[in-house]
């Protein structure tokens, strides 16, 4: 039921870590209170967990719906000095890991992987990952990751302009306490262990593009390819009409169909 959905309910499950949580019923953004919060002190491992988001964030500037009661919107704040400066290019993939297995020992749901950051279920995007590095002190240098996903749990009705793209985890109730406990310990973990063969494997394994004809932007011109494997960094590699090979290690991909 929505109104179950609490900080309470969150501390009470079993599988929940032993790090700060802030809950919200509503805020603007996450991401943005994480910002704010860092600037004040914080303890790496935080979490920052909201029922409804009212300027939810997503790549690009794009916005991200965050209706309430339907879905779970999440940030966890990392010290740059607790995951090493070379794992902050895998926290997208950590993070989408993680996903897929709280999905999965939660609802039974089977997700899959959208290069670099989106979660899908049944073809259609559930959760969305934004990952962000910032300074804790004014002018400093970037000390702090921000790790922002949020889960389409049930959420049914979308705004007229990603109606067809956007789909929810479940048809059905999803424990979202559960849920929430379950993602927060496993993205620590894999936040932890970015850099292990294991990570990269499990990312490989849950592909959605792996196989498949694929086209991006890049310096303005428009290409196409098949996106070929995942390395160990999380770039996609992608072999280009010619023949060549393209690592794509940000950005936005377009699945397409066979031709």
């Amino acid at each position: 039921m929505p109104n179950d959905f609490s900080r309470e309910g969150i501390l009470a499950r079993p599988e929940v870590p032993e790090r700060s949580l802030v809950f919200f019923d509503e805020i603007d953004s996450t991401n943005n209170y994480a910002k704010r919060f860092v600037k004040l002190g914080y303890t790496d491992g935080t979490a920052i967990v909201a029922d409804h988001q009212t300027a939810g964030r997503g790549r690009l500037g794009r916005s991200f719906y965050s209706p309430a009661g339907t879905g779970i919107y999440f940030t966890l704040i990392r010290s740059m000095n607790t995951i090493g400066a070379n794992n902050l290019l895998r926290q997208t993939p950590a993070a989408a890991v993680a996903a897929i297995e709280a999905i999965d020992a939660v609802t039974g749901v089977d997700s899959q992987i959208k290069w670099v950051n989106d979660i899908y279920v049944d073809g259609k995007k559930a959760a969305g990952i934004l990952t962000e590095s910032i300074a804790s002190r004014e002018g400093g240098p970037f000390d702090t990751v921000l790790i922002g996903v949020g889960f389409n749990c049930t959420t049914r009705e979308f705004p007229e302009d990603i109606k067809d793209t956007a789909g929810a985890i479940s048809r059905l109730d999803v424990d979202r306490n559960q849920m929430t406990a379950v993602f927060w310990k496993r993205l620590l973990y894999w936040s932890d262990h970015a850099d292990s063969p294991e990570m990269i494997q499990k990312y490989r394994e849950k592909s959605l593009v792996l196989g498949r004809p694929v086209s991006f932007e890049l310096g303005g011109m428009l290409f196409h390819g098949t996106a070929e494997d995942i390395d160990a960094y999380g770039h996609l590699n992608v072999r280009l009409e010619d023949g060549s090979i393209r690592s794509l290690d940000s950005g936005e991909i377009s699945l397409e169909s066979w031709k």
